[in-house]
């Protein structure tokens, strides 16, 4: 059983992403997963080339959520407050329920 603050790799986001519907995109180094059509389409994850991670929900509304390849969940989960104006959903929003559950399995 993992602890809610455990982190999660982005690759293993990403691989659930792709099993779940989610649009999965690379663009000069960079990883985005999003909702279908265009993963690059707000609201997404923005995977840097860097390794920092950031949830965006529109142009300059965007929030870190984790570096060297990973997501912190509480700060995924603190993002998710500062943007709960803008509407996440299906299937983006089940990656992120996914990052969030302490018993989260592929």
């Amino acid at each position: 059983m993992l602890k809610e603050n455990d982190l999660v790799n982005v690759d293993d986001l990403t691989s659930w992403a792709k099993k779940h519907d989610c649009k999965v995109m690379e663009n000069n180094g960079d990883t985005y997963i999003g909702n279908p059509p265009t993963a690059t389409k707000y609201p997404h994850f923005h995977i840097f080339s860097n390794g920092k991670t950031n949830l965006s929900v529109g142009s300059s509304k965007n929030e870190t959520v984790g570096t060297n390849q990973t997501i912190a969940p509480e700060k995924l989960r603190q993002a998710c407050e500062r943007f709960s104006q803008w509407p996440i959903v299906a299937p983006l929003k089940l990656a992120i329920e996914w990052v969030l559950n302490p018993e989260r399995n592929n």
